[in-house]
């Protein structure tokens, strides 16, 4: 879709580039039209006057036909701004939802940052925990290591005192 925007936008300069020429040569016209009015203009002569009058109208059929050209690129151009004006519309639409859509993420993101941090510190606390209750294993292990050293040399008493495995 943007690329045939671009292309229509860049089909749109040209053509007003070539408007623009042809505006250009009309302003020179005029002002060729100006020029033979101040400097060649002398009515007291009828020979002059319809020498002047066939110039003007030389001059005139030429800003007629470049007028035309200019109408004519002007109709060929509408189509296309039409087309310009109808896509700028449908981006428009379009950037109104994305907006919609990214404050929707911006806000699961911000949850989802702040469910993160919560889970982080619940680990943390597991982490810990756990770390403790590994020093109470190993702290237990050695106390029955060194209840099993210290009962070795006794013999078993039945079921009060059993007999010492080695501490396996």
């Amino acid at each position: 879709m943007s690329a045939v925007l671009l292309v229509l936008v860049l089909n749109a300069i040209s053509e007003g580039l070539a408007v623009r020429q042809s505006t250009r040569a009309i302003v020179d016209n005029f002002g060729q039209a100006n020029q033979y009015f101040d400097e060649r203009a002398d009515l007291a002569a009828p020979s002059r006057v319809r020498s002047e009058l066939a110039d003007l109208r030389t001059v005139l059929a030429e800003l007629n036909s470049a007028t035309a050209v200019d109408v004519d690129l002007l109709a060929a151009m509408l189509p296309d701004m039409h087309t310009l004006v109808a896509a700028g519309h449908n981006d428009v639409t379009i950037a109104h939802q994305l907006h919609g859509i990214s404050s929707s993420l911006q806000g699961a993101a911000g949850s989802l940052h702040a469910i993160s941090a919560d889970a982080d510190v619940a680990v943390v606390k597991v982490n810990d925990r756990l770390l403790a209750a590994l020093q109470l294993a190993d702290q237990l292990n050695a106390e029955l290591e060194r209840t099993t050293v210290k009962l070795a040399p006794l013999p078993a008493q039945g079921n009060l005192i059993p007999a010492p495995t080695g501490g396996k």
